[in-house]
C-alpha cells in the first residue's frame, strides 16, 4: 500500500503523471457537464489543478515549466502556422 500513497503525495515520475493524467481527466470530465445550459469547458482543469495543489498533489518545477512551455509552443504554433498558410496564400494569388 505504500506504493499507492507515493502515487498521491510522493515524488517521481510515477507521481507527476499520475498527477497530470488524474487533473486532466476529471478537468476534462467535469467540464463535459452543463447546469442550465452553461457549461465552463476546459477551464475546470484549472480549477481541478488549484484544487490539487491545494491538497499537496504538486509537480517538480522543471516538469510545471516543460508543460507551461509546451503549452504555449502549440497555442501559437496554430495561430502562426494558419497565418503562413493565408499570406503565402495571398501573395500567390497576387502574382
Amino acid at each position: 500500500m505504500d506504493w499507492l500513497y507515493s502515487l498521491f503525495v510522493g515524488g517521481g515520475i510515477a507521481h507527476t503523471v499520475f498527477t497530470l493524467a488524474l487533473v486532466i481527466t476529471a478537468g476534462i470530465l467535469l467540464g463535459k457537464v452543463k447546469v442550465c445550459g452553461i457549461s465552463l469547458g476546459i477551464t475546470w482543469i484549472l480549477f481541478v489543478g488549484i484544487i490539487a495543489a491545494h491538497f499537496g498533489m504538486g509537480i517538480p518545477a522543471e516538469v510545471r515549466h516543460f508543460i507551461q512551455e509546451f503549452g504555449l509552443i502549440l497555442f501559437v504554433f496554430q495561430s502562426v502556422c494558419r497565418s503562413a498558410r493565408v499570406s503565402s496564400l495571398r501573395s500567390s494569388m497576387a502574382g
